[in-house]
Formats: structure tokens, sequence, C-alpha cells
């Protein structure tokens, strides 16, 4: 069966380690960034969470994520392992 595992996913900031909301974070399973599988938006409290207000569901394996907030440069893609 083919399990998909809620993922948190935080974004702060580097200056402050504080979390940064309104984050267009988006995670591709290729280092190119070309093969969407989520998008969405972090919240108050720096977690990502899609339209619905869900984090979210992936299977396992290495991701890329993406992130997004103008007036603020990352170091893109940070690589996450979901297990």
């Amino acid at each position: 069966a083919n399990t998909l595992t809620e993922f948190t996913y935080t974004v702060t900031s580097d200056a402050t380690a504080q979390p940064l909301s309104n984050v267009y974070v988006r995670i591709t399973t290729d280092s190119a960034g070309v093969n969407t599988v989520w998008a969405g938006t972090t919240d108050a409290f720096g977690v990502a969470r899609d339209a619905f207000g869900q984090k979210p569901r992936l299977s396992a394996g290495t991701y890329y994520f993406w992130r997004t907030l103008s007036g603020y440069s990352f170091s893109d893609p940070d690589t996450e392992t979901v297990s």
C-alpha cells in the first residue's frame, strides 16, 4: 500500500529564527524544480499548509522545497527526506 505521511514543514528566518508567514512553498520530486507535487503557503507559525489548511501528505522519499517571499532570499531548494 502506498502510505502517505503528514509532513510538517516550518519556514523560519535565518536571521532571527522566528517563523515566517505567507511564504509560498512548492514541493518537487526533482532538484530542477520541475515536477511539483504540492504547493501551499505558511501560516502564522511558519507551517506550510494548502488552501484547505492541510499539511503536505507525501510518500516516503526525498523532496525539494522551494520557498518564495517578497523581499526575502532563500537558498533553495531545501532538501527534505520523508520516511
